[in-house]
């Protein structure tokens, strides 16, 4: 195989694939990424695949492929030469088979990088997927944004380690669902579904690769991405790249039963004027991550206490119906919460200090976010 490359592109591509290959794998091969020299009627191709037998990314970028053919080199070795070649240098590669390397020039600089058999590369099986559907990448970023940081982090119940994703009937019209939770908060929101789509049982996507396909989703530019759903994978398919993953397998909990219905106090407050006083008072909170919010008649009090540094507390104006209550939280968990409505205005119904609350912002109800309060 033969080929040339404008640095540039290359780099940008091997950046993608650091964060899926393994990078102490204990078998050699799991550390090398495939490359694929391509020319066809779309024109001229490397294609670079990365796996770690969990994920798998596969990318075509633009190249002069003089000679096409396939061979495997270190993912880290690769990225580390292209990374620190000159910006505008062009790359020519040139594999020698008797070697088993791959010959890197660029400019005055040469490298020989060994390489290993393609047959040896692990790719993830191909499964027949019962459901697809075409959706637009703002809202799978959407989804991502509003869902994924409420997702438990490595816990203990591993069917938390993720993103739940299904489609229903809400309100007369099919909906994608997607819900992310770590027992101590929930968010949740929905999008509709349009065409002929089947339906979509509950799937757990891991939380790592949700994040992976929300930073290759602003890269990319896609505008749409089409999604193929089965049992024990899902693929996210854009233009010149495609995502691939396993399901984690597990039961989701019926995140829905703790979703209260009866809670009639009510506040709407500017959230980036509320994210502000937290920052401020919490600064008595940075070891219990306590902060206390006490509602009266259109007026909110935020305090938080240390009982060996001192106290802080702010007021603000807000619109609350209801009686009088306070209220404690985790004051990092609520600014997660926040931060999805910074631009605009949050809503809170509360029923009682022990019982959790639901915020949404009121211009846009799709994702809602349920937060426990803190006992005590």
């Amino acid at each position: 195989m033969k080929f040339a490359i404008e640095r540039s592109v290359l780099v940008k591509s091997l950046a993608h694939m650091q964060n899926i290959v393994e990078r102490r794998p204990t078998v050699s091969i799991m550390g090398n990424v495939k490359l694929v020299g391509l020319a066809d009627s779309d024109g001229e191709w490397l294609e670079i695949t990365a796996t770690n037998s969990e994920v798998e990314l596969t990318e075509k970028i633009p190249a002069k492929v003089i000679d096409p053919g396939s061979l495997t080199v270190s993912s880290f070795k690769f990225h580390e030469i292209a990374r620190k070649i000159n910006d505008g240098v062009q790359i020519e590669c040139n594999q020698d088979k008797s070697k088993s390397t791959l010959q890197v020039k660029a400019g005055r600089a040469r490298f020989q990088l060994s390489t290993l058999p393609v047959d040896d590369f692990y790719s993830m099986p191909v499964v027949k997927a019962p459901n697809k559907v075409s959706l637009a990448a703002a809202d799978i970023k959407y989804i991502i944004n509003t869902t994924l940081f409420a997702a438990a982090v490595d816990g203990a119940r591993h069917s938390l380690n993720g993103i739940y994703l299904y489609s229903a009937q809400r309100s007369g019209k099919n909906k994608l669902i997607a819900a992310g939770t770590d027992g101590l908060r929930l968010a949740c929101t929905q999008q509709p579904l349009s065409g002929d789509v089947k339906e979509i049982a509950g799937v757990i996507i891991p939380r790592k690769i949700v994040g992976e396909l929300g930073k290759l989703l602003e890269e990319s530019g896609a505008t749409n991405v089409d999604v193929e759903i089965s049992q024990t994978q899902i693929k996210f398919i854009m233009p010149n790249l495609v995502v691939t993953s396993r399901l984690i397998d597990g039961t989701y909990p019926d995140y829905e039963k703790v979703i209260p219905t009866g809670n009639d106090k009510t506040a709407v407050m500017q959230t980036a004027e509320l994210i502000s006083v937290i920052e401020r008072v919490s600064v008595f909170a940075e070891k219990s991550s306590r902060i206390r919010l006490s509602f009266s008649k259109d007026k909110l009090n935020v305090s938080a206490s240390s009982s060996d540094e001192g106290s802080a507390e702010e007021d603000l104006d807000v619109s609350y119906a209801g009686g009088s209550l306070d209220i404690a939280y985790n004051f990092k968990y609520l600014l997660d919460i926040l931060n999805q409505t910074k631009d605009g205005r949050v809503k809170a119904t509360f029923l009682g200090p022990q019982d959790p609350a639901i915020f949404t912002n009121p211009d846009d109800e799709r994702a809602r976010y349920i937060l426990m309060p803190l006992g005590g």
